[in-house]
């Protein structure tokens, strides 16, 4: 790899050959030229290393050390956190008057959790998904549009300590983008927004689970040791720790919906 050849100002200062010697241009060109020359051959010196650095270490990709999943123990500021980001989402989406559900770990009294508020949003039709995003990034928070072709029924945002770009994050993950190392730190994040068709499949879904573990008392205690035993462990990123969980909340959820649908008779939220 020649640095010199590749460059324009090179290949012009090097044109002075093809003038006649004799010509005062040859002899300015020339000179200019010998002048030049070492520092393209530091130059050239340099990229030959770079590339070679580059073709051992640079293509190879960075591994992520494993993480652990921070869970503390039940805090009952988190229903205030709650309600508050509520008031924030309820003005955002004013015009579609929505249904929000505190659900998630956080939402069971008693239950350690990650210190992270997750918020059911709940819209009348499937159209109306898609009127959310500019709705929510308005405000500020991360739309992750990647996950939208493994789950179309859903829209999933994140809510940050600071505006992203305070951060030096993207507001928007598109398919095919790369989720910035900085947003699996967990410790940035203060709410996740799930925003569904309301009464469909899925809101049913966390809505009777969180209402199962609430009125359940050992099938909580099961899931406090089952978090506990998985905190102690490394994971890739939150997915990871999810997948851990899911036999579980598989299982789990199954029989909450069965319950729910027996008891609870889909009573209003």
């Amino acid at each position: 790899m020649q640095f010199v050849n590749s460059l324009p100002v090179s290949h012009f200062l090097k044109s002075y050959r093809y003038l006649p010697a004799n010509s005062g241009f040859y002899i300015r060109f020339r000179r200019i030229h010998e002048q030049f020359k070492p520092i393209f051959g530091c130059l050239n010196s340099f990229v030959a290393k770079s590339s070679q650095l580059l073709s051992k270490f640079g293509t190879a990709p960075v591994k992520r050390e494993g993480m652990k999943i921070i869970i503390e123990q039940y805090n009952p500021l988190w229903k205030e956190s709650f309600n508050q980001i509520k008031r924030e989402l309820s003005d955002a989406m004013a015009l579609l008057s929505p249904q929000l559900a505190h659900i998630g770990s956080t939402a069971v009294e008693g239950l350690s959790a990650k210190p992270i508020i997750d918020i059911l949003v709940g819209v009348d039709t499937m159209d109306e998904l898609n009127i959310i995003p500019p709705l929510l990034m308005d405000k500020n928070y991360v739309y992750y549009e990647n996950y939208n072709e493994d789950m179309p029924y859903r829209r999933f945002f994140v809510k940050l300590i600071s505006p992203p770009r305070h951060l030096s994050l993207p507001l928007q993950i598109k398919p095919g983008d790369l989720i910035p190392e900085k947003l699996h730190d967990h410790s940035l994040r203060l709410a996740h927004i799930h925003v569904l068709q309301l009464n469909s499949v899925h809101w049913i879904r966390h809505i009777a689970f969180r209402d199962y573990l609430r009125t359940n008392p050992e099938i909580k205690a099961e899931y406090q040791q089952l978090k506990e035993k998985l905190s102690k462990q490394e994971w890739k990123d939150g997915n990871a720790y999810n997948e851990g969980k899911d036999s579980f909340l598989k299982n789990e959820e199954r029989k909450a919906i069965q319950w729910y649908k027996s008891i609870v008779r889909m009573q209003p939220i």
